[in-house]
């Protein structure tokens, strides 16, 4: 089954995507006649005419250094443009967004940096620094940032969970296989998808968490 097929079979509320949905134009670590699109016109309409639609859920998408290798370079942003044409995609924000969905407080992430050695230091560095600004603010200003209950990391293509410090940290899987560069870099990618069952109690605090890791990774197939 795709990506897409297992959140209509969950029967998903909606599907978070942390980024690099493709390999951007020109990208440094893309040679450019390695992929098969040209030109961001070319981009554009692949993705839109590909992308999966006619789901009965919604994608909230942010971008990634692929996708913004455009806006980076001449100022057209790839993500902004296909959401344009697809009523079924939210494009949430460059590389981070922080939203409600249903009550849970979300922020998706694209990071930059290769992979660390361990899996949860990036998370757990990162989760540590936005504790460490909410008390900075607090002591300037008496105000309480409300920290994400559901913190999303694309970019790593590895995959793990972990409840940290009063959120639910998610490493996000790829939906693309190895490429030259990972393979150059010793980098093999887990392949898969989340699907994370969230309950909360009537005032919006998390009653019970249910991960469950979809992989793809003994598989040749088409997974979007």
């Amino acid at each position: 089954k795709t990506a897409y097929e297992v959140g209509k079979e969950e029967k998903i509320d909606v599907m978070l995507v942390g980024g690099d949905i493709t390999d951007g134009f020109k990208h440094a670590h893309i040679p450019e006649y390695t992929t098969f699109c040209h030109g961001v016109d070319e981009i554009v309409d692949y993705v839109v005419a590909n992308w999966p639609k006619e789901y009965p859920f919604h994608t909230k998408l942010i971008g990634g250094r692929h996708d913004l290798s455009t806006k980076c370079d001449f100022g057209f942003n790839l993500l902004r443009a296909v959401c344009s044409r697809r009523e079924d995609l939210a494009y949430m924000g460059d590389t981070m967004a922080t939203f409600t969905f249903k009550q849970v407080r979300i922020r998706i992430w694209h990071p930059t940096g290769g992979s660390p050695y361990g899996r949860s230091w990036r998370a757990q560095r990162v989760t540590e620094a936005m504790i460490g600004n909410m008390i900075s603010i607090v002591r300037q200003t008496g105000k309480i940032e409300e920290l994400p209950q559901l913190l999303c990391f694309g970019h790593l293509h590895s995959a793990f969970f972990m409840p940290y410090m009063g959120s639910l940290v998610v490493s996000i899987p790829a939906l693309q296989s190895q490429t030259p560069y990972l393979e150059g870099k010793g980098l093999y990618p887990d392949l898969g998808m989340w699907i994370i069952v969230i309950d909360l109690d009537k005032d919006g605090k998390i009653l019970e968490v249910t991960p469950k890791l979809k992989l793809w990774n003994h598989l040749v197939v088409q997974i979007l």
